[in-house]
């Protein structure tokens, strides 16, 4: 009779969990396409950190309310399965719902409610040992065994039959009756949570709130969907490992002699596994490492978009500081440079003349790849800008020497300063080549990016400029990397060798794909000519004239 128990709970488990499992993927595409069409009809791709904070809580409870609704309706198939089994002994069967509607099993429901919710409001802000949580835990304790005991009352109270396996079927009802109301207050507690939560979704902005519910949506469709694969295995596994009857047929004897170990077995086996263990690590470290290693891992994210730079480790030191083409324009690393602005110039069908560079985070090398660029353009006779759009991390100001910092881009949209004096001219040498540095730090650098001045500022500079590089945030740091992207001729992404993260250049991608920015292609700095496939060589002249071939160790770290 308990194999049949098992057998029937499983089954009935595992049946259920696989009708559902279809639902739950259907609705996670659905949701999913409703995300990706409401982004790209109203072009809103990011929420602020308000708004993420809210959602992280909100995504956080409806978890966990589908994971207690999984454990609910599990629990009920397996009152159900011992249901069925009593009624084939024609004992009276008390339902779910009689024992809910109990006035006594409300009552302590509706305790265990409020005590969780107060054990939800000060957790987070006191210790487990604080007297104030081990009272309520205490609370919540006792009127969970109440509960227990009135259950108990209420099915006990129609027990017919005295055999004992019987009376063990009914201490099992009893203990999944008194979880059941457990759980359903859990969920009673929860939604109350979360509905506070929601509440202050009403303080946002319509945009942002559409988005967070479309957001939130897809994470709690996809954190089901998940958990009823996972469920499904764990019912297939108890399905099959139910232990059926088993017989006797000889019994064991004790070998009078010792077996011994095969020592040349012992010593293969060994060896075996000494080289797949070996093996094994590497194949874990390889795997854990989540930084980019070479080209072939960016272009297998990034496909069908080429590879336009490879920058070379160099040194930054006084002499030449974080501009080689300017201070050094006959080095490997300024010849890098030019290739690269070469590759640009004919990455497109029309030469791009207005060119955004973004990476996917911080610290990739961005600002150093566009300052170098700009200058290889000035000083092949374009009349070229260098413009600092990191209005939350600039640099161009420290890399160009520029003296005075609080003049810049900013200035020219908030305070009406005229451009002729936001403007930088750095280098002596190069009276073709302009700097507008990003200025003072505005509170709302997004604003004034997509402010009506700020694109008649960009139209203004576009007749006046045959090359303008924009310096811009990286795409996980601010949306202002897409946005102004749009108004430009395309964007470059850089990416740094062992220090971008790969999921991390995968998320920024596909950012960059779904709001329809032109990607001209990108570039891969610091490139660590021991541990990569790309070597460089440099050229110069012995004493007596002869031409000698040789390699050179660059050895430096890129910064921005």
């Amino acid at each position: 009779m308990l194999k049949s128990l098992s057998q029937n709970e499983y089954t009935s488990r595992r049946q259920f969990i696989e009708e559902q499992i279809p639902k739950a993927e259907a609705e996670l595409n659905a949701a999913q396409d409703n995300l990706r069409k409401f982004k790209e009809e109203n072009n809103v791709f990011l929420l602020d950190e308000e708004a993420k904070a809210i959602l992280q809580f909100l995504i956080l409870y409806d978890q966990q309310i589908n994971t207690y609704q999984v454990q609910f309706e599990q629990s009920k198939l397996r009152v159900q399965a011992i249901n069925d089994i009593l009624k084939d002994i024609d004992q009276e069967i008390i339902s779910s719902e009689t024992i809910s509607i109990n006035p006594v099993v409300s009552n302590l429901r509706n305790q265990i409610v409020n005590i969780q919710v107060q054990l939800a409001g000060i957790e987070g802000t006191k210790s487990a040992n604080d007297p104030e949580v081990l009272k309520l835990k205490e609370q919540l304790f006792q009127a969970q065994e109440m509960l227990k005991k009135e259950i108990d009352t209420i099915v006990t109270s129609q027990l017919k039959s005295i055999n004992p396996q019987y009376s063990s079927l009914y201490s099992q009802l009893i203990e999944e009756q008194a979880n059941l109301q457990v759980i359903q207050g859990t969920i009673q507690a929860l939604t109350s949570i979360r509905d506070g939560y929601q509440q202050e979704l009403v303080k946002l902005p319509a945009l942002e709130q559409k988005l967070m519910d479309y957001e939130r949506e897809v994470k709690v469709k996809e954190n089901l969907y998940v958990l009823l694969l996972e469920k499904l295995e764990e019912a297939k596994i108890a399905e099959a490992g139910v232990i059926g009857t088993a017989d006797i047929i000889d019994l064991a004897f004790v070998s009078p002699t010792p077996v011994k170990p095969n020592k040349t077995l012992t010593v293969a086996i060994s060896g075996v596994l000494g080289v797949f263990l070996g093996i094994l690590v590497v194949f874990l470290i390889e795997y854990m490492d989540k930084k980019l290693k070479d080209e072939n891992e960016l272009k297998s994210i990034i496909k069908g978009v080429p590879v336009l730079g490879r920058i070379p480790h160099f040194e930054i030191n006084q002499e030449s500081g974080e501009l080689p083409v300017l201070k050094d324009p006959v080095s490997p690393i300024s010849e890098a440079y030019k290739m690269l602005a070469t590759n640009i110039s004919f990455s497109n069908t029309k030469e791009p003349n207005t060119i955004c560079f973004t990476s996917a985070g911080p610290s990739e090398g961005k600002t150093i790849t566009a300052a170098n660029v700009a200058i290889f353009y000035a000083q092949n006779g374009k009349k070229t800008l260098l413009m600092d759009g990191d209005l939350r991390k600039p640099r161009v100001d420290k890399i160009m020497k520029i003296k005075n910092k609080n003049l810049g881009l900013v200035n020219y949209l908030m305070k009406k300063v005229s451009l002729e004096k936001v403007l930088a001219k750095p280098v002596a040498s190069l009276p073709n080549f302009d700097v507008l540095p990003a200025g003072v730090l505005p509170p709302n650098p997004t604003s004034l990016l997509t402010s009506n001045e700020f694109l008649e500022l960009l139209q203004t500079l576009k007749e006046h400029y045959e090359k303008i590089i924009i310096d811009l945030p990286p795409i996980m740091v601010a949306p202002d990397a897409q946005i102004v992207s749009r108004y430009s001729d395309g964007l470059i992404l850089v990416t740094r060798y062992n220090g971008t993260l790969k999921p991390m250049l995968k998320v920024a991608y596909e950012n960059i794909v779904s709001s329809e920015v032109k990607l001209l292609g990108t570039v891969i700095v610091d490139i660590d000519e021991k541990t990569s496939n790309y070597y460089y060589y440099y050229y110069y002249y012995s004493d007596d004239g002869k031409k000698v071939k040789k390699r050179k160790r660059i050895d430096t770290t890129l910064k921005n």
